[in-house]
């Protein structure tokens, strides 16, 4: 059970590190000040989400709440995740993964278009499609919690805060 908390706290310190990073650029400017912003800003949030990935990457062996094997439907999951990541990066940029438009002198618009004309925030809509496939492909419904909490934490509140108006 140890090991799941510290999952999941490294997940809600990984949030908000990034949360508050983007609040601070978008709101006071706050890396605008250093030569290369992007830069900063990016090696202040990619520890904690390095740290987040290496715990998730040893969940299944350090802690299990098993359930039925049902890998096929979580083999699904992880291939649908994988491509509506793609599709959404390939849309946007892949800058969009550091939050590169927060650091632009022309701001970009919200993206209306595409797989963005039906999910507001595709790219972390991948990543809680992942952790249930994760989940019913490891049998292990621990990546089911995982799941439930990236999408409180990066849907609904760092999806609040990176919204462009």
């Amino acid at each position: 059970m140890g090991y799941l908390l510290l999952t999941i706290s490294s997940l809600a310190l990984a949030v908000a590190v990034n949360s508050t990073s983007i609040h601070l650029q978008k709101n006071r400017h706050f890396y605008s000040k250093f030569k290369s912003g992007l830069l900063v800003h990016s090696l202040v949030i990619t520890p904690f989400w390095i740290l987040f990935v290496m715990l998730l990457g040893n969940l299944n062996k350090m802690f299990s709440i098993s359930i039925i094997k049902v890998p096929f439907i979580g083999y699904g999951l992880i291939a649908i995740a994988i491509g509506l990541f793609v599709v959404s990066t390939s849309q946007i940029g892949s800058g969009a993964l550091v939050n590169v438009n927060f650091f632009q002198k022309n701001k970009t618009k919200y993206v209306t278009t595409g797989v963005y004309k039906y999910l507001k925030n595709p790219i972390y809509d991948s990543y809680f499609l992942l952790f249930i496939g994760l989940g019913f492909a490891l049998s292990n419904a621990a990546f089911f919690i995982i799941a439930g909490l990236s999408f409180v934490g990066l849907n609904i509140i760092e999806g609040k805060i990176e919204r462009i108006e």
